[in-house]
């Protein structure tokens, strides 16, 4: 088995899925399926997630400004 995570740069093409049939899902962290070669997957039966991280820097940051206000009213 061959697992693999992609960078936002790094584009999955057909000549990956052909030079690695071992290759059972490319794991996106970004938005979007915009640098892989969905067609490939489909063709070579690998599975492609992606993990939208736009919505999870919105929450941290809500987050930490939660607890700038927190601290600065114990003071």
């Amino acid at each position: 088995m061959i697992y693999v995570a992609v960078r936002r740069s790094d584009p999955i093409t057909r000549k990956v899925f052909g030079n690695s049939s071992r290759l059972l899902i490319v794991a996106r962290h970004c938005v979007g399926y915009d640098r892989v070669d969905v067609e490939a997957t489909a063709e070579h039966g690998v599975w492609v997630t992606v993990t939208p991280v736009k919505e999870l820097f919105l929450a941290v940051a809500k987050h930490i400004i939660a607890l700038i206000m927190c601290s600065a009213s114990l003071e």
